[in-house]
């Protein structure tokens, strides 16, 4: 997966694919950002982190629900991995709503009996939208406190008209 990963964003492949897109859709070829490999490779890297921190944070919540064998990790992040995947190829749910939760309801079939299977997909969803809607307020936090403050509303400043 990963050699595939790093083959699909090799920047020789992205620039020939990015002219194949602007030429499929009657635009004139503009070169694309030139990425470099190494430029590319550590947020690739942080990206497989997160892919990985998710996987096993799924697992510690299988695991809450039911006894699960330590060796089972592996398989247990990567259907969280998988459902999460398939939620964004089925792009005609908004945010693979359903797909993800009957994906990892399958996926988790081997480890937990069938109530808990369905329990941990929803408790998945939940988790993954209270985590997105924190990163979404820690986000307007830092804008509001980095933004300049507002002019006033009431024109210039009386030092400034002289």
């Amino acid at each position: 997966l990963a050699l595939g990963l790093a083959v699909l964003l090799h920047p020789a492949l992205l620039r020939r694919l990015s002219h194949l897109l602007q030429r499929l859709a009657g635009r004139p070829r503009e070169e694309v950002v030139a990425w470099r490999l190494r430029q590319l490779a550590p947020a690739a890297a942080l990206a497989a982190a997160g892919w990985a921190l998710h996987g096993v944070a799924g697992y510690f919540l299988v695991r809450s629900l039911a006894p699960v064998p330590p060796g089972a990790l592996p398989a247990v992040a990567l259907a969280f991995v998988a459902a999460w995947g398939a939620g964004f190829l089925a792009f005609v749910t908004p945010a693979g709503l359903g797909v993800r939760e009957a994906a990892l309801t399958v996926l988790l079939a081997p480890f937990l009996p069938r109530p808990l299977d369905a329990l941990a997909a929803v408790l998945g969803r939940l988790s993954w939208v209270a985590l997105e809607l924190l990163g979404l307020a820690a986000s307007a936090l830092v804008a509001t406190r980095s933004a300049p403050p507002a002019a006033a509303a009431d024109g210039p400043a009386p030092e400034e008209i002289a």
